[in-house]
């Protein structure tokens, strides 16, 4: 899979978890201020991020930045499918979000990249009793993208832990969404 580095978006390595982790907050800190060094969540925040990239053996994970906005942290996976997507898998796709989502989902929309893959794309948005309870895990975006012509999926997903300027990076990250390519 392709993606274009598009301005704002900038890759970290993914040697080991801690390199990974390591260098997710120093970026967080560098877009949000020598400040933020003493906030708690960065480093909770790129050591979750950075475990689930290796977990799930991501290809991408990176910052995305954007100046009206908190840092918002990326990992993209190709994931191998049982067969080759069909046309109708989309429409099933969205339909198993919507349905299997839960309240923190709020939107479950599907759409085609600039290349003209089906994606879908999920939008979480921490719910008002999570943030009364102390558990706010900011925004995420999940888009899924189809290879209609191999059996595979991309998975990108985009999480800003703060959620301040969110519709700036959700639009950086359709932005990039938009340049999925699938090589052979």
């Amino acid at each position: 899979m392709k993606l274009a580095m598009l301005p704002g978006i900038t890759p970290v390595s993914l040697r080991s978890v801690e390199q990974t982790e390591q260098e997710l907050a120093e970026l967080i800190v560098k877009h949000r201020g020598s400040d933020s060094v003493h906030d708690p969540g960065v480093p909770i925040a790129a050591r979750e991020v950075a475990e689930l990239a290796h977990d799930n053996g991501a290809g991408l994970a990176a910052v995305l930045a954007h100046p009206s906005a908190d840092p918002g942290l990326l990992f993209g996976v190709l994931v191998n499918t049982p067969s080759v997507p069909r046309a109708e898998d989309v429409a099933d796709l969205r339909c198993q979000l919507e349905d299997s989502g839960g309240a923190n989902i709020t939107e479950v929309t599907e759409t085609t990249t600039a290349n003209g893959y089906p994606v879908v794309v999920a939008e979480r948005i921490v719910a008002g009793e999570q943030i009364r309870s102390g558990d706010f895990r900011g925004c995420q975006l999940q888009a899924i993208v189809l290879d209609p012509k191999a059996p595979r999926i991309a998975v990108l997903t985009l999480n800003s832990p703060t959620g301040n300027g969110w519709l700036a990076l959700a639009t950086l990250f359709g932005n990039l969404v938009s340049t999925v390519e699938f090589s052979n």
